[in-house]
Formats: C-alpha cells, structure tokens, sequence
C-alpha cells in the first residue's frame, strides 16, 4: 500500500510583495523623502538597524527621517540616503516641469 504525501497538494503561499523603488522621484517635501528613504530600504530587504549602522547614525534618527521628520540634519540625511542605495540630485524646477511633461 502506498503512502500518501500529505504535502503533495500542499501550494506555498506567494512571497510578500517587495516595494520597488521607482528609478526617479521628484521630491517635494520631508514626508516623500522618508517615503523614498523607507522604499529603498526595504527593497534592498535592510532594517533600520542595519541602515543606522551603515550610516553611522541611531535607529531613532533613520525611524524619524522615514516618518518625514522636517528639522533633520542634512548631512545625517544624505549619508543615510547614500547607505540606502540612493543620491540626491538639485534639479531647476523648469527642468522638472519639463521632464514631466
């Protein structure tokens, strides 16, 4: 008599879905720039500890900056963008307003 596998009928659930960072952002104001901060880190799978310590900097402030927190050090942000896997451009707005159409 054969034996039955229990998990032959057995369908694994999807993966989670993964954010995915779009290629350009046009960012407007601190609470898009967490937002694009947070995106990148969870597509790279990263945490916000891991994130700190490649930054040099504390969970709290990652935590912070991802929520959209206005008075942030600069410097503190673009190490942490950087360390995230992303770089900040200044674009002249007719530029944008171009580039959008």
């Amino acid at each position: 008599m054969a034996i039955k596998n229990p998990t032959s009928s057995f369908t694994p659930p999807p993966p989670p879905s993964t954010p995915v960072m779009p290629q350009l952002v046009f960012l407007a104001s601190p609470a898009e720039l967490g937002r694009a901060v947070r995106a990148a880190r969870l597509a790279r799978s990263l945490t916000q500890e891991y994130l700190a310590a490649r930054a040099r900097v504390s969970r709290k402030f990652v935590n912070q900056l991802e929520e959209g927190k206005a008075s942030a050090h600069l410097g503190k942000v673009l190490t942490v963008m950087m360390s995230a896997g992303l770089v900040g451009m200044v674009v002249p707005v007719e530029a944008m307003q171009a580039a959008l159409g």
